[in-house]
């Protein structure tokens, strides 16, 4: 039997069809699952896909921490990474076949301004299809949060997978940004979240 565990996104693909990123850890291999979710009865595992470098060398919970998805065409999936942070393409059997380009700011200090563990969690693609977004889940070093403890999170905008802007949004105090869902080009859904050791 097939084992679904430790999901961080999950992408229509149109239909009772879904894909599902797992947010592996340590050594264990990146992978998504192809699921059936249909409107009545129970969910199904399709298949498990293992997400691999472009030479076939598979990715680990060390170098890859799946977080947000996209469902593209043909069976390719866009996926978050937040170890980097990255976002990669990947074709219907898991072989990375692109990489957007992410401004340096975004890298995990001491490269860039981000912080580790709160870089691109989420990951959005608008209707049109034509503007993808993500964003940090917890503020870049220069921007930091406001006097009452409000996060100034930077979102990345996408025009046909380049990056055309940078925005912020103001969290609630004390939250960051765990995923986001493009309404239109312009309008988004924003899910917050906290965290207590």
């Amino acid at each position: 039997a097939l084992v679904l565990s430790g999901l961080s996104a999950l992408a229509p693909q149109g239909g009772s069809a879904y894909t599902a990123l797992a947010d592996n850890e340590g050594q264990t291999p990146a992978r998504a699952y192809r699921l059936r979710i249909p409107r009545h009865g129970d969910p199904r595992i399709k298949d498990i896909v293992k997400l691999t470098r472009p030479d076939g060398t598979p990715y680990t919970g060390a170098d890859f921490d799946g977080e947000g998805a996209v469902a593209l065409r043909r069976g390719h999936l866009l996926a978050s990474s937040e170890t980097e942070p990255a976002i990669r393409r990947f074709d219907d059997d898991g072989r990375q076949v692109a990489e957007l380009p992410v401004p340096a700011r975004f890298r995990v200090q001491p490269d860039g301004e981000a912080s580790r563990n709160q870089t691109f969690e989420s990951l959005t693609l608008s209707p049109s299809g034509k503007t993808l977004l993500t964003a940090v889940e917890g503020p870049l070093q220069p921007d930091g949060a406001t006097a009452d403890g409000r996060a100034r999170i930077r979102i990345l905008r996408y025009e046909h997978f380049k990056p055309v802007a940078q925005h912020h949004y103001l969290a609630d105090p004390v939250l960051g940004v765990v995923e986001m869902l493009a309404l239109s080009d312009d309008d988004l859904l924003v899910l917050e979240r906290g965290f207590q050791a």
